[in-house]
């Protein structure tokens, strides 16, 4: 039974489960939860050692929770095992989630937000079951919510999103005058860090030189003390000025947030991170680089320029929360 608030108005038992493939999808979620659970119970599924670096309202309960998303063969099969064990003792009034739309085959009032989804990257090898996902979204008429600036054409086509402003507040970035730089290519397994590794072993003398700061994943962090861990948090981004990245949606809107100037870097990466360097490129003038040695001497000729970008709109989280909490009164 539903809760009845003071007021006489329902309070409405939310799910909030992002991918906890990366951190970007956690975040974001962190943020629209947040606004969610102003005026109704949220519990929030994703691991403890990821949720722990974002800031929750304190009415918000987090559930350790591992949706264990593989990229193999058994992607399909791993999926709707966690599914079915999340929903066997669960009952919520509404289902949100960012990019795990297999959610929707056992469940109503399933919303989801995405600019891609994981199941076309196996289109080729498991055309029907990508094409199954594919019907499902749409005959159960999941609404699906997009960043209007990064969203992919495909989802575009076949869905009918909701475009939305980007999750999260604009930033107000401190002026220094000592500048470093991140380097950023996500949290999961990527096949190009060992290439990469080796070139920042190469090329942290030249850096440090450049830089007041060279700020670099744990990755490579463990294999170069010398110099700083990206924590992502408010400090590191201060002390920054220039990004180069492999460009998902978390780290690209916590650059764009706060004027960092952005290079991409998609070597050997899916059409998601393409799209999104086309859109850096064309919308902010982002530069793209085809190699790290290239993206390096960019940054480093243009190390004293300021980053402008255009005036964007922020808060697409106050929409998702006032369509989703309309849609279900």
């Amino acid at each position: 039974k539903r809760d009845c608030a003071v007021n006489k108005e329902f309070v409405m038992k939310i799910a909030v489960i992002p991918s906890n493939n990366g951190l970007g999808h956690i975040k974001r979620c962190s943020i629209i939860a947040n606004e969610l659970s102003k005026k109704n119970k949220v519990h929030f599924y994703s691991p403890q050692s990821k949720t722990k670096k974002f800031k929750f309202n304190k009415k918000i309960k987090l559930i350790n929770f591992n949706t264990k998303i593989n990229f193999n063969s058994k992607y399909f099969k791993n999926n709707k095992a966690w599914i079915n064990k999340f929903l066997k003792n669960n009952y919520y009034d509404i289902y949100f989630s960012d990019n795990l739309p297999e959610l929707a085959y056992l469940k109503k009032n399933f919303f989801l937000y995405a600019n891609f989804f994981w199941h076309h990257l196996f289109k080729k090898k498991n055309p029907n079951k990508s094409k199954e996902i594919d019907n499902l979204i749409v005959n159960k008429k999941v609404t699906v919510f997009s960043d209007k600036l990064f969203v992919s054409k495909e989802i575009l086509k076949k869905f009918n999103p909701v475009l939305i402003d980007i999750v999260g507040s604009k930033l107000k970035k401190k002026k220094i005058k000592k500048k470093g730089i991140l380097f950023s290519f996500g949290t999961s397994n990527y096949i190009e860090k060992k290439n990469i590794l080796k070139f920042l072993i190469k090329e942290r003398k030249n850096l440090k030189k450049n830089f007041s700061k060279v700020y670099v994943d744990k990755m490579f962090y463990d294999k170069m003390k010398d110099l700083s861990l990206a924590d992502y948090k408010n400090n590191m981004f201060h002390n920054i000025d220039c990004a180069i990245v492999k460009p998902g949606l978390g780290i690209v809107t916590d650059c764009i947030k706060r004027n960092i100037k952005i290079i991409t870097y998609v070597k050997n990466q899916n059409e998601e991170f393409k799209n999104n360097s086309l859109v850096l490129n064309k919308v902010f003038k982002s530069h793209r680089s085809k190699s790290l040695a290239h993206a390096i001497k960019h940054a480093i000729k243009n190390k004293n320029t300021n980053e402008r970008n255009k005036k964007i709109k922020f808060n697409g989280e106050k929409k998702i929360a006032k369509l989703i909490l309309g849609n279900y009164n």
